[in-house]
């Protein structure tokens, strides 16, 4: 089975949930969420409404990085839904997943197309159709 890390703005992070979920059954691709995936509680509780989005010290924020970088380093692959938002995770794990080779990386821009050219050496989608039209690729092979 292929499994692939699924890098995405926080914001977005309860539709694309949506959408991975969905995605899943109808392709047999498994997609690593980080919010969702492992056990998240600062995500829980936001998700209840309890707390407002943000790490609360250093310690979190290195654990968070760790276990995201473990998690890309166990995958096959990495699919980045990227916004033009100020988000910093979903880029810098596009990164992090080309410097250490990690490959294919994919990304969609879902809001409007982005072009930088820190994307560009990425299999780059203009949306959530087009990109699971590469995904199936992967398991018809």
């Amino acid at each position: 089975m292929v499994e692939l890390y699924l890098a995405h703005p926080l914001d977005k992070r309860k539709e694309i949930r949506a959408w991975e979920l969905d995605f899943e059954k109808r392709s047999g691709i498994s997609l690593r969420n980080p919010f969702y995936d492992t056990p998240r509680p600062d995500i829980e509780a936001l998700d209840r409404g309890d707390t407002v989005p943000g790490i609360k010290d250093r310690n979190q924020a290195l654990r968070i990085r760790d276990r995201d970088l473990k998690h890309i380093d166990e995958t096959d692959g990495v699919v980045a839904i990227l916004n033009q938002g100020y988000t910093f995770g979903a880029p810098m794990e596009v990164f992090y997943a080309y410097y250490v080779r990690k490959v294919p990386v994919y990304t969609v821009v879902v809001e409007r197309n982005l072009f930088h050219p820190w994307i560009a050496v990425c299999d780059n989608s203009t949306s959530l159709d087009e990109l699971e039209s590469k995904l199936m690729a992967l398991v018809r092979h």
